[in-house]
């Protein structure tokens, strides 16, 4: 199990708390709605669009919050922002923004933002979690498989040749 909502708070900051508060499978970066904290102000954020997929994020990220500083050119981000959102990062982002409090994954995986060599040690890294990914991947693994034992290329191959002749299929016991 995860951090305490106070444990977060207090480790991250409110930049975190939204993350941390979020539903869905997506992190929504701003103080929660409704929040009559007088010291809360809108969260900068760095989002860094490398895909259609990241675009459909920017656009959930700015229809669920949109008093929130949104930036999606690094070069011109002002130095106070506090969270990125991103696929991956290329070296050199993360050392421009000293206020950065963490850094979002676009994805499942983190491994495209730990490979950035300058991406400094003591900063979280977190990503969504998707209930049903682990049962998406176990279908698709299953998908995947009996293709291979059913012999589907095969066929595919005969229908592009417009020619129909079955095929040995393996014994079933032998799987």
């Amino acid at each position: 199990m995860g951090p305490s909502r106070g444990e977060t708070n207090r480790r991250y900051g409110r930049a975190a708390r939204a993350v941390k508060l979020a539903s869905g499978t997506m992190a929504v970066f701003a103080s929660p709605r409704g929040s009559s904290d007088p010291a809360a102000r809108s969260v900068s954020v760095l989002v860094l669009s490398t895909s259609k997929f990241v675009e459909q994020q920017l656009a959930a990220i700015r229809a669920a919050a949109p008093s929130l500083a949104i930036h999606t050119d690094p070069a011109s981000a002002p130095a106070d922002v506090e969270a990125i959102h991103a696929f991956m990062l290329a070296p050199g982002i993360a050392p421009r923004f000293p206020a950065l409090r963490f850094v979002a994954s676009a994805g499942a995986g983190v491994d495209l933002i730990l490979a950035c060599p300058d991406l400094p040690s003591h900063l979280p890294v977190v990503r969504p979690v998707d209930p049903m990914q682990a049962t998406r991947l176990a279908q698709y693994v299953a998908l995947a498989v009996l293709l291979q034992a059913r012999g589907l290329p095969r066929y595919e191959a005969q229908q592009r040749e417009r020619r129909w002749a079955r095929l040995p299929q393996p014994d079933e016991s032998s799987f």
